[in-house]
């Protein structure tokens, strides 16, 4: 814009204007160690700063909040407030968290349109420590064994093979209960439970069937797994990720290059000609379903089938014979080993 004399530049001269961004960049949590009562309303103080690292003092700041019981299979989102406070020049996170087990936690995540937003703590895990004021629990209850079975507090409970024993604790009208509840394949439906899921959709016109000879083929898809994993939402090795299609589970395998963690991570599905052209004309949608921290000791995935996908497969990615095995029927010391080393590359 330009100037005139009274703004003490000459006519003509640019006069330079600054523009307060509100597109939040970077979250900054100022109680990064603090400990949160169970049951009370807390709250959590941060600074949100712009692209060039300019503190957004916008009491209108679009921003929503996804906060989750860490390593829980199926979690409510707990609501999340914000005010902007202007003497501290800070916003203001009101909540109210429920129990949760050492080491577990709330995990927090700040979203813009859609879009995750990186805070200086990552992962920003709030820890929730127990109330002092208890309630007392009493010798009698009016509950159905429906309700008793629904809620309880104070209890102890056990893994066994697969299965969940809960046992003492005090129900819903906090009466002390006596029984045992056994709830089977508790551990295999954890292992099945994923917390997200995004949509791939694909238009129909896009897969050429023509030049496919067998009835399943493999699809090619690019997924950005960096994102994910720094969300905190995938294990490293993305052994947490599996595909669907009309609710049926597709075999997959990802490629070990660039492999996990990364912009541009590579799957192959497995699909079926009946598939897509049982799809009239418009989209082919494919769900991706990702995060079950439960999975975090497992070193494969059940899903992940490449012998299924491609007409060769062999893993060079371990040392050894892999699938094939040792030669055998011949004279000892026909063949020596000249190197030993891993290959890997992309399939067949």
């Amino acid at each position: 814009m330009l100037a005139n004399y009274t703004d003490g530049v000459k006519a003509g001269e640019a006069f330079t204007t600054y523009a307060e961004s509100v597109i939040p960049h970077t979250v900054v949590i100022l109680e990064p160690t603090k400990v949160y009562t169970a049951g009370a309303t807390s709250t959590l103080r941060i600074q949100v700063l712009d692209s060039a690292g300019n503190k957004i003092r916008s009491a209108s700041l679009d921003l929503q909040f996804e906060m989750t019981l860490l390593g829980s299979a199926i979690t409510a989102n707990i609501p999340v407030q914000m005010h902007f406070e202007e003497e501290s020049e800070t916003y203001v996170l009101t909540f109210k968290l429920l129990s949760a087990s050492a080491p577990s936690g709330y995990h927090l995540l700040f979203v813009h349109k859609g879009s995750l937003i990186s805070s200086d703590v990552h992962p920003l895990v709030l820890t929730v420590g127990e109330s002092d004021l208890r309630p007392l629990a009493a010798d009698q209850s009016s509950l159905s064994q429906e309700d008793k079975v629904e809620f309880r507090v104070g209890h102890t409970t056990a893994l066994h093979e697969g299965d969940l024993y809960v046992w003492g604790g005090a129900d819903k009208a906090l009466a002390y209960t006596s029984d045992m509840l056994v709830l089977k394949g508790v551990e295999s439906f954890v292992q099945k439970s994923y917390l997200y899921e995004k949509p791939i959709t694909i238009h129909k016109a896009a897969i050429d069937l023509s030049a496919v000879s067998d009835e399943s083929f493999a699809l090619v898809v690019t997924v950005n797994t960096q994102e994910l994993f720094a969300a905190g939402r995938v294990l490293p090795s993305c052994q947490d990720i599996m595909f669907e299609m009309n609710q049926k589970a597709l075999a997959h395998f990802m490629d070990p290059e660039p492999g996990c963690n990364s912009e541009s991570t590579v799957f192959y599905l497995k699909l079926t000609k009946s598939d897509i052209t049982g799809i009239e004309a418009g989209d082919v949608v494919i769900s991706m379903l990702y995060g079950n921290p439960s999975l975090i000791a497992t070193t494969t995935n059940e899903h992940s089938r490449p012998q299924e996908i491609f007409e060769l497969y062999e893993d060079f990615e371990s040392r050894g014979y892999g699938k094939f095995g040792a030669c055998s029927g011949t004279a000892p010391g026909t063949f020596s080993v000249s190197s030993d080393f891993s290959m890997h590359g992309r399939c067949l």
